[in-house]
């Protein structure tokens, strides 16, 4: 009852809990009491997920709200006002500004060893603003006073104990990226997109032609003939293991 009762007291302040999230939020709690560190909220449109999410995000103070759509992102930034991060293709490029550009396509990722004025440095200057700490606690500066909109919302999102991503800038941040760092929260917003989202960040298609042209090029450099791909027990890993790496040999040649 005490979690319950903490519970309430982070729900949002404009709105009153509704009898339905009243019941969701004391059966969360019971869930956390027992310590459970999972829960799938399955319920219908209109009940008001989106205050539940906000709820915990706000009891254990610290969170990733995630979406499938920026139009999601945008709804949760006006609803309850949390920073949102977004790529690059959002953000128009200070640095060729005439054409115009967007931050994607911009000076900073096409052109080799080329250093924006408008971006991120690990090197102090005087008097230029420190924009964050990365993930390992090390201070990020700006290059200079004109920033760089796209590092400026990812700052905001960086210092934000509470932020709000889509899935594609989740995976990709939270696997590659040096900048954001764990929080003891995650919400996934249409979590039935969950195991798509994931396939797509992990799954390798080779087609018909592309594997056709890979084996004859193997046969005709005189490396015999090309591996046989044999279909084994799907949940022993240690066979596909096998095969995975055998032919990883054979394609280096």
């Amino acid at each position: 009852m005490e979690t319950y009762k903490k519970l309430l007291s982070y729900f949002p302040d404009s709105m009153v809990p509704r009898p339905a999230q009243e019941r969701i939020l004391k059966k969360i709690a019971e869930g956390l009491d027992s310590g459970n560190t999972k829960i799938i909220l399955d319920a219908g449109t209109g009940i008001g997920k989106s205050a539940i999410a906000v709820t915990m995000a706000k009891y254990l103070e610290s969170a990733y709200i995630v979406t499938v759509t920026k139009q999601l992102q945008d709804q949760y930034h006006e609803d309850f006002v949390f920073p949102v991060l977004k790529g690059r293709n959002n953000f128009n490029c200070k640095d060729l500004p005439i054409i115009p550009t967007k931050c994607d396509d911009g000076s900073c990722q096409v052109i080799d060893s080329y250093e924006c004025d408008h971006s991120i440095t690990l090197s102090e200057k005087s008097g230029v603003k420190q924009a964050f700490k990365n993930r390992r606690g090390n201070i990020v500066y700006y290059k200079s006073f004109d920033h760089c909109n796209y590092w400026e919302q990812k700052a905001e999102v960086i210092k934000s104990p509470i932020a709000l991503l889509n899935y594609a800038s989740f995976f990709l941040e939270l696997n590659f990226g040096p900048y954001l760092g764990k929080r003891e929260l995650s919400v996934f917003d249409e979590v039935h997109n969950l195991e798509d989202q994931i396939m797509s960040r992990i799954s390798l298609f080779i087609n018909k032609k592309r594997l056709a042209y890979d084996f004859d090029e193997y046969v005709r450099h005189g490396y015999g003939y090309p591996p046989k791909i044999v279909m084994g027990n799907a949940d022993d890993q240690s066979h596909w293991l096998t095969v995975i790496n055998d032919l990883i040999e054979k394609y280096k040649n």
